[in-house]
């Protein structure tokens, strides 16, 4: 039978070193799967950042990151619909904007025009700066 005690100094040392890489490695095995899906719930975290509601995430295990993903899913499906919702708003309010007769103008609290209509840009109540595409009230 085998004892540390009978090992030299070199011998030792390079046993522990043996473990701490065999240790090191079960380690990066075994999270290797968990860094893998939070990867995934980061980059969709990071689509919802950029406004991109349109990816969903799978999970094949039945541990908690399933029930983290479905709760992003249905996220990612409310954000879908008022996203559309604000879209459709949006192209309503265009709508009713261009073709009304009289002067229109939608500007936010710091008095920037937002939306203008037709017949505001021809009273020349408005400038637009080209470069910038921004309206300005004379």
């Amino acid at each position: 039978m085998l004892y540390v005690s009978d090992l030299s100094v070199v011998q030792k040392a390079l046993l522990v070193l043996v473990s701490l890489c065999l240790c090191a490695l079960a380690v990066k095995v075994c999270t290797a799967p968990i860094n893998k899906q939070l990867e995934a719930l980061k980059i969709g975290l990071l689509n919802f950042k950029d406004g991109e509601f349109s990816s969903t995430l799978s999970c094949k295990s039945n541990d908690e990151f399933k029930t983290l993903f479905q709760l992003y899913n249905d996220t990612a499906e409310t954000l879908r619909r008022e996203k559309q919702w604000l879209y459709q708003r949006e192209l309503m309010l265009d709508k009713v904007l261009h073709s009304s007769p009289d002067v229109l103008l939608l500007v936010n609290d710091q008095m920037h025009v937002v939306l203008s209509n037709r017949q505001a840009c021809e009273l020349s109540l408005i400038h637009i700066s080209e470069p910038t595409r921004q309206a300005e009230i004379s």
